[in-house]
C-alpha cells in the first residue's frame, strides 16, 4: 500500500505506530489499530483501518470492532475500514456482520473483503 500511496498526498499511512508520546495511549492499555491514515500531529484524521483473516474468531472481530468504534467516536478519524483477507473472506463477512449486530453502539464501518493475491479488496 505505502509503494502505491501518492507522493503528493496530504494524508500518510502508517501502521501501528508507536504512540506512547500521545497523551491518549499513555497507560498501554488502548488498542492500537492496524493502519491509520493521517496527517500526523494535526488532528486530521482520515482512516482507521483493522486488517483480519478470514479465520478470525469472534473474540478478535469483537475487538477489532471496538477499535474501529472508539477512534471514530472519541478520535476523530472519518472512516472505519475493516479488511478481511482470505479464499473465503465473502464467507467470514457474515460472521463480522453477526458480531457488529450483537455489540451495542458500534460506529458504521465499510468493509473490505480480499480474496486473491494480486487483485483489489471489494467494499
Amino acid at each position: 500500500m505505502r509503494r502505491l500511496w501518492p507522493a503528493d498526498s496530504a494524508y500518510r499511512l502508517n501502521g501501528e505506530v508507536d504512540k506512547r508520546s500521545h497523551p491518549y495511549f499513555q497507560d498501554g492499555g488502548q488498542p492500537k489499530p492496524d493502519l491509520l491514515v493521517h496527517q500526523p500531529g494535526t488532528g486530521e484524521n482520515y482512516a482507521v483501518i483493522e486488517v483480519k483473516s478470514s479465520h478470525a474468531i469472534a473474540r478478535d472481530i469483537d475487538k477489532d470492532l471496538g477499535t474501529l468504534t472508539l477512534f471514530t467516536h472519541r478520535l476523530g478519524y472519518q472512516r472505519a475500514i475493516y479488511l478481511v483477507y482470505g479464499a473465503d473472506a465473502p464467507g467470514a463477512a457474515d460472521r463480522v456482520h453477526e458480531r457488529a449486530a450483537r455489540l451495542q453502539e458500534i460506529a458504521p464501518f465499510e468493509l473490505w473483503l480480499h480474496t486473491t493475491v494480486g487483485t483489489a479488496a471489494a467494499g
